[in-house]
């Protein structure tokens, strides 16, 4: 009886309209998936965008936080100095930096979302370090490291910035008029304050040196009186 049914089929072309309409219905289902596959990494696209452009928008702000500390550092160890007092140093600190809330990591490529989230922990470091600084140093000497991890921070998050923006396609930044040297100032510092230090360390070297010779020579000098003696 099947076997009738179908040569029945055959001969009144259902069967071919079956075949076209198979085939139809499968591209129907491939063309639908495609297509929905197409929405939802445009959906992606645009939410990775709007995560990577708060993110880089709070390590901008964070920038602008730690170039203003770089002056509070500076006039703090000066008006320390002119006071006698250290009072002006005690809200000197390298600033905290916190993502929003509302961010969702998953959005962002892995790699981003790596040295994102390791900023925060990186500076935490640093903060501890300055306040072993504080606690058993110079306090002049804390204005100036703050001031220095302030400028190497803000560089970083500037960085940071720079590359979220580039791999999520964001449009770059462009800073306002009053911070529009900002990258190039820091840099410039940081560059300054690094040859300064190695001139340090180079004097210091070098001092260590020349006692360590003045030393080795009053040795053999006084060996030499002993011999004689």
């Amino acid at each position: 009886m099947e076997l009738q049914w179908i040569g029945y089929l055959k001969q009144s072309g259902w069967m071919d309209l079956l075949k076209i309409g198979g085939v139809a219905g499968l591209v129907s289902s491939v063309v639908s998936l495609v297509w929905s596959e197409v929405k939802d990494g445009r959906a992606h696209r645009r939410e990775a965008r709007h995560v990577a452009l708060t993110t880089a928008l709070s390590l901008e702000q964070y920038a602008r936080e730690a170039r203003l500390m770089m002056h509070r550092a500076d006039w703090a160890a000066h008006e320390a100095a002119r006071t006698q007092s250290y009072a002006p140093i005690k809200k000197v600190a390298l600033p905290e930096m916190t993502y929003p809330e509302s961010i969702d990591w998953k959005w962002l490529k892995h790699k981003v979302t790596s040295r994102l989230r390791e900023f925060p922990a990186s500076l935490h470091s640093t903060r501890q370090s300055l306040s072993a600084e504080w606690e058993y140093g110079d306090p002049i000497d804390f204005c100036a490291e703050v001031e220095f991890e302030s400028a190497r921070a803000a560089i970083q998050a500037l960085d940071l910035s720079r590359m979220t923006r580039a791999t999520h396609g964001v449009a770059p930044w462009i800073p306002g008029a009053q911070v529009s040297d900002l990258e190039k100032e820091l840099r410039q510092f940081i560059e300054y304050q690094c040859a300064k230090r190695e001139k340090i360390r180079e004097n210091r070297r070098q001092l260590m040196a020349d006692l360590l010779a003045e030393n080795t020579t009053m040795d053999a000098f006084d060996a030499q009186g002993s011999g004689q003696a």
